[in-house]
């Protein structure tokens, strides 16, 4: 996300170079196709723009820097898909990312804490927004553990 975070500043220079060069173009939309054309040649990329428009590209290489696909509940072969499916999760507010708590303990389909599940970074996203970048993430790290260390410190305290 080019207006929330940062690029370093070497690989901007690249970017920039590429871009003034012609050997660069970044394309916003949603990929219909990529093909592979006869050895040599380039790809054939199809896509709709954001006002709907079919492109056709032909890049040497194609990145797809679209990032997560946060609808995990219709994801058909995830992990956290499947922890929606068998019960031990649900889907973040919005149906984005995991329901979590703010300490980061997954919370299941009837609104209490999945025990002994904590969620650090971007399945976080329908409950914080902010949840991909260092600090968040630092953050959302520490306080997990600090949750999974009382977790742990109770279970030692129950047995004795």
């Amino acid at each position: 996300n080019v207006v929330r975070h940062r690029t370093a500043p070497t690989a901007d220079d690249v970017l920039v170079t590429l871009r003034a060069a012609e050997r660069l173009e970044l394309a916003r939309g949603t990929l219909v196709a990529l093909e592979r054309t006869p050895r040599g040649a380039p790809l054939r990329a199809v896509f709709r723009d954001r006002a709907g428009r079919l492109r056709e590209l032909r890049p040497t290489l194609c990145v797809n820097a679209t990032g997560p696909d946060f609808d995990v509940a219709n994801a058909p072969s995830s992990f956290p898909a499947a922890l929606i499916r068998t019960g031990l999760a649900a889907p973040g507010p919005l149906g984005l990312g995991l329901d979590v708590l703010s300490n980061g303990a997954m919370v299941g389909p009837d609104g209490r804490p999945t025990k002994g599940a904590y969620v650090v970074g971007p399945l976080r996203f329908g409950a914080e927004f902010e949840t991909s970048a260092v600090p968040e993430l630092r953050v959302q790290a520490a306080t997990a553990a600090e949750a999974v260390a009382r977790d742990l410190g109770m279970a030692a305290a129950q047995r004795t």
